[in-house]
């Protein structure tokens, strides 16, 4: 099988209709398909229901932290199905103005969402899941009550598709995985969703092989954060001779800018980096708020997970890790007990509290760049501290 190719449609949206499925999943991407996997591997019946064509890019900062490679071989990801020229990290350089400090780190590899994506859908398939790509998934409201029955309208995306009304389909248990806007369950306003005050926005571009030795930092093996007063950017080599930028910015000064690409190049001269000519006519994904949080994260047979349960800056690609747990986790729970809901609703409690501690912490030192210099530079005097700060952050 070529991974690089399109993923097609299992099945039509009208032979998907036929069936009450155990599980349909609304969204594709990791957190849904590793969701697929596990729960097709447990012999349920599983529809993935992704709007997209795959491959596709996505906003996302792809490093996969040792954590995030250990979920990969669960998954049966790694080594089999991610590419071989996929970049290790071996340092992290944050840059604060003219002051740099280097941390080494444990091995990270560099691979693009679309990569990941389509091996980690593949795999799902593979293990017995079904998709339909190019459709809309919308939780029905006539029968979303109901614990144990739901219906799904699936709307046809792409235009070339024969049927052109929505289908509905009925599953036991619907898993949200649409991402950042919980788009399926956009009609139902009792599903709260709380931005934290002064989030940033991200925003993604790739850069042509070329474009690494016109900047001025050094790219083999390294991983740069490069922080200034309107948000920060990640750096890094990718799979396919691609260079991944990966930034949080202040939407206030995205506005003030004029728009994201001159408020990445103003935030690169403020670290003193000299800049790619790629950078402009760079193509800039941008993502809603980041740092939010949705609750309750189960009900009535609904259950939220990966980014649609919310997220945390600093944006390095710990929700990737964040996600795979977190699927594998809810693969447990489901049709275990009559406490599904409820057991769903404390572990994404627990994980709040206790896994996405040092992401909260980064964030606010981040938006404070003087003090930020002061203590990564007290921390380049402290290795002990800093080496236990890194575990914490790349579980």
């Amino acid at each position: 099988m070529n991974d690089s190719k399109s993923i097609d449609s299992t099945l039509s949206i009208c032979q998907a209709a036929k069936e009450t499925w155990d599980v349909v999943v609304l969204g594709g991407g990791i957190a849904g398909s590793a969701i697929g996997i596990h729960l097709a591997r447990r012999g349920l019946s599983v529809l993935i229901v992704e709007s997209k064509r795959f491959p596709r890019e996505k906003v996302c900062g792809g490093c996969l932290n040792a954590r995030s490679q250990h979920f990969l071989e669960t998954l049966g990801i790694l080594p089999e199905r991610l590419p071989t020229d996929a970049p290790v990290i071996k340092e992290l350089h944050i840059r604060l103005r003219n002051h740099v400090s280097r941390w080494q780190v444990p091995n990270m590899l560099s691979v693009r969402r679309s990569t990941l994506d389509i091996a980690l859908l593949h795999q799902a398939l593979d293990s017995g899941a079904h998709c339909v790509m190019e459709t809309r998934g919308q939780v029905s409201q006539q029968t979303s009550r109901s614990p144990h029955h739901h219906r799904i309208d699936l709307i046809p995306v792409d235009p070339s598709c024969s049927t052109k009304t929505a289908v509905s389909i009925d599953a036991r248990r619907v898993v949200v995985a649409a991402g950042l806007s919980r788009s399926p369950l956009a009609m139902d306003k009792t599903w709260d969703v709380k931005i934290a005050k002064g989030s940033r926005i991200g925003c993604h571009c790739l850069l042509e092989s070329d474009a690494q030795e016109q900047f001025s930092i050094e790219m083999d093996q390294v991983l740069h954060m490069l922080v200034g007063s309107s948000g920060y950017i990640g750096v890094c080599r990718t799979d396919g001779g691609f260079l991944d930028l990966a930034a949080a910015l202040d939407p206030v000064a995205v506005r003030a800018h004029g728009g994201i690409a001159p408020c990445i190049q103003s935030l690169l001269a403020e670290t003193g980096v000299r800049l790619s000519s790629q950078m402009e006519h760079a193509s800039w994904e941008g993502t809603p708020w980041l740092t939010r949080s949705s609750w309750p994260a189960a009900r009535n047979g609904i259950f939220l997970v990966g980014d649609s349960l919310g997220y945390i800056e600093p944006f390095t690609g710990e929700g990737m890790s964040w996600a795979m747990a977190g699927s594998e986790a809810l693969a447990g729970i489901l049709f275990k007990s009559e406490r599904e809901e409820e057991q769903w609703n404390e572990w994404v409690a627990r994980h709040r509290r206790w896994s996405q501690s040092i992401a909260k912490w980064v964030s606010r030192q981040a938006r404070r760049p003087t003090w930020a210099r002061v203590l990564l530079t007290g921390l380049d005097w402290l290795p002990m501290l800093r080496k236990r700060i890194l575990k914490k952050a790349m579980q």
